[in-house]
């Protein structure tokens, strides 16, 4: 009967006779001799053969189903590998014998054997003069990973292997605050395609994600030019791809081309997503020099559902930083966030600083100030705080501060508020007399509330 064994240094898989237990042998693949073990073990390294043998063809049966590849009308059945195994015995040679009678040492010597094919199943190889011979396992067991071909890949299927071996694309979650997500990078992974094509399409701006109203644009690390007086809007203009369709992300980085003003190795281009609205918008991108002579990328996202759709692609949703942003993307952006444009997001960033784990819930534009000069002045309500900002008067007082009330003068359509605590008189915004309702109904159950006096 014949079995399957291993060799002991590079895990290759053998067929041999099972008489050739406690014979010496030499392995086809590493040429290392070794001695063939005894009949249970080698039985036990046999059917670890047969099964993954087995799950291979039924692996390779699928792929064919997916690729659509031609079939014949009637197929017969596979013959399995375990049939192959047990039926099949190597032909014993006369040197076996004379080894054991001369007490000479004697070796079996192994010669590698084709792969079987879905056809066939395994041959035993011919007899040598020294010793009976062994084929190979239909799929030898490498000790050494080797790159394979995109053809390849498809050929073979997704990978089994359960550890991810080799450096990987990462991003570092470095700030997030009321303007965005900033991430962080090594400059080294824009050569990487993969890396360059992860960017989610969707905009980086308002999260839109119908294709007709996006455009892709490269980008573009501005301090990393060595020549003046270059129009960066033009260069930018010129590598944009208007029209996506139906693109892959891969197609869209290489219709874009190399960005050959800018230095190795952020001349490769790595696409964004603006919807046509926002076209005049450009992201905030910078490097940094780190004493190894590595360089650092900088890159800010402004809508935050889609930095954690790009840290998902690729860090992956399974690490810690994903489940820390995510918490941190619910409880500062909501909705009402993300309806209000990027300008106004930018500029109530200046005088509202949120911490980590504080929510973001509405903002009343000061009635003073117009719509194109939102956010230069009103109100921001928290789950925690109010923040208020008019000219040089700003601050913030906490939502369960006691003895702490904010004073309304209605005057007309107008409302004017006023911080009073313990005495205290500070003059805060002018809010439309219309926000007063929706500001009520935020301060609901907190110790501050809103105390309505006469009308001017």
């Amino acid at each position: 009967m014949d079995v399957v064994i291993h060799c002991s240094n590079c895990q290759t898989a053998i067929r041999v006779p099972s008489e050739a237990a406690g014979h010496e042998a030499r392995c086809p693949s590493c040429q290392q001799m070794f001695t063939i073990p005894g009949l249970d073990n080698m039985l036990e390294d046999t059917i670890t053969g047969w099964i993954v043998h087995d799950v291979e063809e039924m692996l390779q049966s699928k792929d064919q189903a997916v690729t659509s590849r031609p079939l014949p009308a009637v197929e017969e059945p596979t013959r399995p590998a375990a049939a192959a195994a047990t039926e099949e015995k190597a032909p014993e040679s006369e040197s076996k014998q004379s080894s054991h009678d001369s007490g000479e040492r004697r070796y079996w010597k192994l010669k590698p054997a084709e792969p079987s094919t879905a056809q066939d199943s395994e041959v035993p190889a011919e007899a040598t003069s020294t010793a009976a011979t062994t084929t190979a396992a239909a799929t030898a067991v490498k000790s050494e990973p080797r790159t394979i071909s995109a053809s390849e890949a498809q050929a073979q299927g997704y990978p089994t292997n359960l550890r991810v071996k080799g450096p990987i694309p990462h991003l570092v979650v470095h700030k997030v605050n009321t303007a965005g997500v900033r991430f962080a990078f090594d400059a080294d992974w824009l050569r990487d395609e993969r890396f360059c094509a992860s960017m989610p399409v969707r905009c980086v701006f308002t999260g839109e994600t119908n294709r007709e109203q996006l455009i892709a644009r490269p980008i573009f690390f501005e301090d990393r030019l060595t020549k003046t007086n270059v129009n960066v809007e033009q260069v930018v203009a010129a590598h944009t791809v208007r029209k996506l369709a139906d693109k892959h992300p891969r197609q869209i980085v290489r219709a874009m081309g190399r960005v050959e003003i800018l230095p190795e190795p952020f001349c490769h281009a790595m696409p964004y997503y603006v919807s046509t609205k926002y076209a005049h918008y450009a992201l905030h991108v910078q490097t940094h020099d780190r004493t190894s002579g590595a360089v650092t990328c900088d890159v800010l996202i402004p809508d935050p559902p889609t930095a954690l759709k790009w840290l998902g692609r690729v860090n992956g949703v399974c690490g810690p930083e994903f489940e820390l942003l995510e918490r941190d993307v619910s409880l500062l952006h909501g909705n009402a966030w993300r309806q209000m444009d990027e300008d106004c997001r930018a500029r109530i960033d200046v005088w509202c600083k949120l911490e980590s784990d504080e929510k973001f819930r509405q903002y009343f534009n000061d009635a003073d100030f117009g719509k194109n000069e939102a956010g230069l002045a009103g109100l921001v309500v928290t789950d925690r705080r109010i923040f208020f900002c008019k000219h040089h008067r700003r601050g913030h007082v906490k939502l369960n501060r006691p003895n702490t009330s904010l004073v309304v003068q209605r005057e007309g359509q107008l409302a004017h508020l006023t911080l009073e605590h313990d005495g205290e008189h500070h003059h805060m915004v002018t809010l439309r007399a219309a926000d007063l309702d929706e500001l009520n109904n935020l301060l609901a159950g907190n110790r501050v509330q809103l105390t309505v006096v006469q009308e001017i």
